[in-house]
């Protein structure tokens, strides 16, 4: 797309909008494109070289002389002045554009005085990604969703609907995991609302909530991973079968599996000790298209429990297998966290 060319009195309106989807996804407000002032005097472009994103705009000021701003290398250039081509006099002390999908790196030059170095560059990047902000509402004995989706600068906001509740970072209280490292904060009738932005990352970020952490009141920041089937996951695409790690590992308690199918297939999903037997199996069974949420409370088959140890989580659908290594480290007398 070539870029918009502005006159002397050009203005361009650069509107902001906010989408909702359904309840669980708002959509932040673009950030309103800058403007860029290149200033062109004696034998001088000031800036010379200048970087921007997609959408600004760069004005081009007369202050002395008998100029032009012109895109292009130089006045035999091929592709002089496709872009723009601005007389800068007493007359003309104004040039406008604004650039819409051109990317890349833009030369210009003064047809008169380039051959003395009146030159200079626009580079233009690919404007920054509109950040969103994702909702989950706490209730009850649960966070809804349990699993997000989000991407780096995203916002993360729990809303409190009932309950005395805590949004706390990591798998759980046990000290190993240093419980709050990343965020913590109570969600309650006083407290009705927290914040997080999402770090640069990729990541799955565990969180549980204190009081309720036995209740297996948990939930997940998925950063950077792709997962299709979450509301407010931004359509990022998942192709076949996606085993997340399970969560929380180590646990001395249940287990919570989660994995993607990107379309309905046959699923089994077996529970092996290290000597390599089946202790459990927690599914056999045809899954449908989307995300799925299994939990292991570390018990047999016969419903007895497992102990302490090392075990592999097995994932087979037709002939894709994947494996997740789950840590289990449980106190005598409690079965769950």
């Amino acid at each position: 797309m070539r870029p918009r060319l502005f006159g002397p009195t050009g203005s361009r309106l650069i509107g902001a909008s906010c989408a909702i989807l359904g309840s669980l996804l708002v959509v932040a407000p673009p950030a309103t494109a800058a403007t860029h002032t290149i200033t062109v005097q004696s034998f001088s472009f000031a800036p010379k070289d200048i970087v921007i994103q997609d959408g600004d705009t760069v004005i081009f000021q007369w202050m002395s002389g008998s100029h032009t701003a012109t895109s292009g290398t130089n006045p035999g250039d091929a592709t002089a002045g496709s872009l723009f081509n601005f007389t800068m006099d007493s007359a003309h002390p104004v040039g406008q554009v604004t650039f819409n999908g051109t990317l890349g790196l833009v030369p210009f030059h003064c047809i008169p005085h380039w051959f003395v170095g009146m030159t200079g560059t626009i580079t233009i990047q690919p404007a920054a990604p509109t950040a969103v902000t994702h909702l989950v509402t706490v209730r009850n004995f649960e966070f809804a969703p349990a699993l997000t989706a989000a991407a780096p600068g995203d916002t993360v906001r729990w809303v409190w609907e009932s309950g005395s509740h805590t949004t706390t970072s990591v798998a759980s209280s046990n000290p190993v995991h240093t419980p709050g490292a990343l965020w913590s904060a109570p969600i309650d009738v006083s407290n009705r609302s927290f914040d997080y932005v999402v770090p640069d990352t990729v990541a799955l970020l565990p969180y549980f909530c204190i009081p309720h952490e036995r209740l297996d009141m948990r939930g997940a920041i998925a950063v950077g991973v792709a997962v299709t089937g979450v509301p407010g996951d931004g359509d990022r695409p998942v192709r076949g079968v996606e085993f997340q790690p399970p969560f929380p590992n180590p646990t001395g308690g249940v287990t919570t599996m989660v994995f993607h199918l990107d379309r309905a297939a046959p699923v089994t999903l077996e529970v092996f000790d290290l000597a390599g037997r089946r202790v459990h199996t927690l599914a056999r069974e045809t899954f449908s298209e989307g995300y799925h949420v299994l939990r292991w409370d570390g018990r047999t088959d016969r419903g007895t429990s497992v102990g302490s140890g090392i075990f592999f989580v097995r994932l087979r659908s037709g002939d894709q297998v994947q494996t997740r290594k789950v840590y289990r480290a449980e106190t005598a007398g409690h079965h769950r966290n």
